[in-house]
């Protein structure tokens, strides 16, 4: 199958050269559970060909009602979420260019690797590691998008989710002034 058959429908929208830059970008997903694989999935389809994967947790059978890939095998092995999502990505992918960090975020060469790319998704649920990537996208000036989502019973059962974009010329993401140069965190 050609790469321009696969990817027609796409460049209608986008046009080749759309296309073309969607291919170029290389993106960080940090948290690979229930959204962080869809985004990963989706980034696949899509046609990015470059991934640098981190979320140090392993999957549970808690994950297998939401997270893209996960079996009963990966429970049963404890498998790190980052090599489910790999194998998702190269799945749909054979020739992805994907780099897997079974580690959380405060981990230098993650880290490191997360700030070498063009576009960071943040999928996770607890603050103070969104706050970490908070200051890796103002300090790397990296497109941020950071998607929350959660279901708590502290409060009667309740879902929520959040959805922050930010870009190097946009309000800062942590306090949402106006303009990041003038935020004083």
């Amino acid at each position: 199958m050609s790469e321009q058959s696969r990817f027609s429908r796409n460049e209608l929208l986008f046009g080749r050269e759309g296309q073309a830059k969607i291919a170029a970008t290389t993106v960080a997903i940090v948290g690979l559970g229930g959204l962080g694989s869809h985004i990963a999935q989706q980034l696949a389809y899509l046609g990015t060909e470059e991934f640098v994967l981190i979320d140090a947790d392993r999957v549970t059978v808690s994950n297998l009602n939401r997270m893209i890939g996960a079996t009963l095998d990966d429970v049963a092995a404890a498998t790190p979420k980052v090599l489910v999502a790999r194998r998702q990505v190269q799945t749909i992918r054979p020739d992805a260019r994907v780099r897997s960090f079974d580690a959380w975020i405060v981990d230098a060469e993650a880290r490191a690797a997360a700030g070498s790319c063009n576009v960071l998704f943040g999928c996770l649920d607890e603050d103070p590691p969104r706050l970490r990537l908070v200051e890796l996208s103002s300090t790397n000036k990296l497109a941020y998008f950071d998607l929350a989502t959660d279901v708590s019973e502290e409060a009667g059962s309740t879902a929520g989710g959040s959805l922050r974009q930010s870009t190097a010329s946009d309000a800062c993401p942590a306090c949402r002034c106006w303009i990041r140069r003038l935020c004083a965190r």
